[in-house]
């Protein structure tokens, strides 16, 4: 960017990245150019140049001069602004909007702000920044940023897309590298948003998958949903542009980040706003306070899950609120407890010799994550119909899994016959409760040591090659511990896993239980 004095010559300061660019370019020449490069960007002061030169002679550096003199007048420039007429802020701002992004320029920005009518910027310097001062609201205070997304819709809706995906960015990070998904973001929301952190940069977005390398910059723009979180709380129609761009990138993507967003989104605004405001008019407000319960709880008891189920069936069918409310179930935190909640109560019942088909606790979960499973079904096509449970085929599902844990229990080795893994494997991909959960009991079954189940279930999974997920990196966790405990009983199913590993594209997980295959 270029500076321009209003002399009898020309002469031009670059500022920021440009200088250094510019510098940058002259240092290539050699070294002797500095003699060049400091009368070119030097300050054109009377009698500076001999005091520089004494200076240089006594062994100061020019740029702690520069930095000294250019301290002394950003302090005599600040204590100035008060004094200015409302025009004269009002022109300075314009002048100094273009360097908002040079930190050391900034505050003369804020400065200006601060002393605005109302915290609003005027109306013909907003309209602006789509094109003269594009990218710069990304350096100014959270309500004058919001107040440029807001009156120039297409440019808000750019950023707070960026934003986004960088929400989402963070988390397939953690998750394609096979760790535990942070919880980070349950912090926030179970002990409110902090203001710390502010998002003052942007990064580009593109309709194919994005780029998974974190650059210094990204780590220098603060929390991404604190900066969504706050956007949504200054106005009704950023908060709704975000629940938008949040339904169009899972309908378009497949990412359950998205999903995870729309309920943090919602709980973190609640917390925000305690109630009031644009949370108010969300239809999902009652069923997002509920699984935050759940989430602080960490388990999904039977009146919370009732309670749910009655809000879904007050929606009418075919309602664009059920694909809402089926984003909000399939947040990835809540489909992990919704499955590892199924495989306790299972295990329970095996226990205690019952029949999972008997057990309403067990019914009623498996309905909740039939509608987390459907989801993006429902969002792709924008119909949106209440599913159905495929009750025959999830009770041949349940109960081969009963009859597994049962004669591990009793220290037996259950043989399933031909025919009934061919049964067994058409209940599985007929059921999108089992496709959910199935995974959930093969980690179980790999911490107790569990290889008959799954020598019998791992090879179905391979054939559906179903999404690695968060219960998948539990399973390759719980292999992990047993190869310590174990090994030589892991090693009789090791063909079984590697085909698995190879089929759903984590076979590189798998290489640290046995090594490269030779």
């Amino acid at each position: 960017m270029k500076k321009r004095r209003k002399t009898g010559r020309r002469r031009d300061y670059y500022i920021g990245s440009t200088g250094a660019k510019s510098v940058a370019k002259d240092l290539a020449d050699g070294p002797d150019q500095i003699t060049v490069i400091q009368r070119k960007n030097g300050l054109e002061i009377e009698d500076l140049t001999p005091m520089l030169e004494f200076l240089d002679s006594m062994g100061v550096g020019r740029g702690s001069v520069y930095s000294h003199i250019l301290d002394r007048l950003m302090e005599k420039i600040l204590k100035r602004i008060p004094s200015l007429s409302a025009d004269e802020r009002e022109k300075l701002l314009a002048n100094s909007l273009p360097y908002a992004h040079v930190y050391e320029l900034r505050p003369i920005v804020h400065k200006a702000l601060s002393l605005m009518k109302q915290q609003r910027m005027p109306d013909q310097l907003v309209s602006q920044f789509p094109r003269k001062f594009k990218g710069q609201d990304l350096y100014l205070p959270d309500w004058a940023k919001y107040q440029v997304w807001e009156q120039n819709r297409d440019y808000g809706l750019r950023q707070l897309r960026e934003v986004v995906v960088r929400y989402t960015r963070s988390f397939e990070r953690e998750l394609r590298r096979g760790i535990k998904t942070k919880t980070r973001t349950s912090k926030n929301i179970a002990g409110g948003i902090s203001g710390a952190g502010k998002s003052h940069s942007s990064s580009s977005s593109s309709s194919s998958a994005p780029s998974l390398a974190k650059s210094e910059e990204e780590d220098e723009r603060g929390d991404p949903l604190t900066e969504l979180v706050e956007a949504g709380q200054y106005s009704g129609n950023l908060y709704h542009a975000i629940l938008g761009i949040t339904r169009g990138g899972f309908k378009q993507m497949d990412n359950y980040n998205y999903c995870r967003l729309r309920l943090d989104l919602l709980l973190g605004c609640a917390y925000k706003m305690r109630g009031k405001g644009n949370v108010n008019k969300d239809s999902c407000q009652r069923l997002a306070m509920v699984l935050k319960e759940c989430k602080s709880q960490r388990q999904i008891s039977h009146a919370n899950a009732e309670r749910m189920l009655r809000m879904i069936s007050e929606v009418p069918s075919r309602h664009p609120v059920l694909g809402d409310m089926a984003m909000i179930l399939a947040h990835p935190e809540i489909r992990t407890l919704l499955r590892r909640d199924i495989v306790r109560l299972l295990e329970a019942e095996v226990s205690n010799r019952r029949l999972p088909n008997e057990c309403k606790e067990i019914t009623a979960l498996s309905k909740l994550l039939l509608l987390s499973h459907n989801a993006r079904t429902l969002m792709v096509s924008e119909d949106f119909p209440k599913p159905k449970m495929q009750g025959a085929a999830l009770n041949v599902f349940y109960t081969a899994i009963a009859q597994m844990m049962a004669a591990k229990m009793l220290g037996e080795t259950m043989t399933i016959k031909i025919g009934m893994l061919k049964v067994l494997s058409g209940a599985i991909k007929a059921s999108g409760v089992a496709q959910e959960v199935i995974m959930a009991f093969l980690a179980r079954a790999a911490r107790m040591l569990d290889d008959n189940m799954i020598r019998n279930l791992l090879p179905i999974v391979a054939k559906l090659r179903l999404t690695p997920d968060e219960a998948v990196w539990q399973f390759i966790s719980a292999l992990l511990t047993w190869k310590k405990r174990l090994p030589s009983k892991l090693k009789s199913i090791e063909d079984v896993i590697r085909k698995w590993g190879s089929r759903c594209g984590v076979a590189e997980k798998i290489i640290p239980l046995f090594g490269e295959k030779s």
